[in-house]
């Protein structure tokens, strides 16, 4: 004689959907004892007719089998307590996923196709499998594994405050000297070429100006300006006129630009130079900048103006070379008896074509580019 308990099947860790037998399935053979009160022409089987002693002792077995049921429930039921009495889980098949990406070595993918425990696996041997799957797909928490770089670890509150406001008349770096920086990127097609020539000419801590949504548009070429020794700067989010919204907009496209940048490198980065666009400052924007988001503006004194460049080139127009324009912007300087900064935007082709030309003229010409961060140091010899 073979028993049936039209109940849910063998439940499997996490909580899975319950199937419910429907109305195809087949009905139960005959020999058998159906205990899900089916009526009571089911319950009976085998010849037509039977003796009293045998439908004693049919029914004492029918006894016995509903005590064993109901004895193995209540066990089942008391091994799946600790997990039915814990919070829903996500399923089993996501939380693998951010396993594979934060755990190395392991394979977990094989979880998502865990087969249901059979009637005869003990309910308590899944209960690990799922406490594992769950325990390792925490993801690390923010900086854990990252490695910040020296670049960075310079940009300390004594290097901000030593720095200041670089305004169009700063006057803290030297004669001859030069800073370069970049606006607008990262750009996929730019900011490689850039990044490229700047290695060539082993120049380290150029500023890239980075708007938020660039930053989180393209994640590993912000991640290799950093690594390669240069400095983030903050460009807000959207590049609006920062003298044309309101104080609370200014901070949001700041902080939300912070963020942007922190999440991508996975550390806390101090973004705290800051490039109004379009260079547009006044008192109430400096106020916001300074008090509200601790932050330095940072304008230039020689401007490139590549995107007139690369606007003339674009049109079929004549214009004056990227080259002869940036010359004629040091020279300037020259005559006011100081360096300065100078402004080029990481989006334009024709800046990322022309910039070894640039730099091959500047250092002819005697012009040493600087790092941000050598900015207000002793002149090296």
């Amino acid at each position: 004689m073979r028993i049936e308990l039209n109940s849910a099947p063998p439940a499997t860790f996490p909580r899975a959907a319950v199937s419910r037998p429907t109305s195809t399935e087949a009905a139960p053979p005959q020999d058998s004892v159906c205990l899900s009160g089916a009526n009571p022409a089911e319950v009976s089987s085998g010849p037509a007719k039977h003796s009293a002693s045998g439908l004693a002792v049919r029914a004492g077995t029918v006894a016995l089998a509903v005590a064993a049921g109901i004895t193995g429930l209540s066990g089942l039921a008391q091994a799946m307590t600790p997990v039915l009495a814990s919070p829903p889980q996500a399923p089993l098949a996501s939380q693998v996923r951010v396993v594979e990406a934060s755990t190395a070595g392991v394979n977990l993918f094989s979880l998502a196709q865990t087969p249901a425990v059979s009637s005869a696996s003990p309910a308590s041997q899944a209960v690990p499998l799922a406490l594992l799957a769950s325990q390792q797909a925490q993801p690390a928490k923010a900086g854990t594994t990252q490695k910040v770089p020296d670049s960075v670890k310079q940009l300390t509150p004594e290097f901000f405050k030593q720095l200041g406001d670089i305004g169009y008349n700063y006057n803290k770096i030297p004669k001859g000297q030069f800073v370069l920086t970049f606006d607008d990127g990262p750009n996929p097609k730019v900011t490689p070429k850039i990044l490229d020539t700047l290695k060539e000419h082993k120049i380290q801590g150029a500023v890239f100006f980075v708007t938020g949504a660039n930053a989180q548009r393209y994640p590993d070429l912000l991640k290799r300006i950093v690594a390669e020794g240069h400095v983030l700067g903050n460009h807000t989010w959207s590049h609006p006129d920062l003298t044309k919204v309101s104080q609370a907009t200014v901070l949001s496209e700041l902080k939300k630009t912070d963020a942007a940048v922190d999440k991508v490198l996975g550390y806390d980065y101090p973004l705290k130079l800051v490039r109004p666009p379009y260079g547009a400052t006044n008192k109430s924007v400096l106020g916001t900048l300074h008090d509200k988001y601790g932050g330095k503006s940072v304008v230039w004194q020689v401007d490139s103006l590549d995107w007139r460049v690369q606007s003339d080139l674009r049109q079929g127009k004549k214009t004056t070379p990227l080259t002869d324009r940036i010359v004629s912007g040091v020279k300037a300087m020259d005559k006011k008896g100081n360096g300065g900064v100078i402004l080029m935007h990481d989006i334009h082709s024709n800046t990322a074509k022309d910039l070894d030309k640039v730099l091959d003229t500047l250092e002819a010409k005697g012009y040493k580019m600087i790092s941000i961060l050598d900015v207000g140091k002793p002149a090296s010899k």
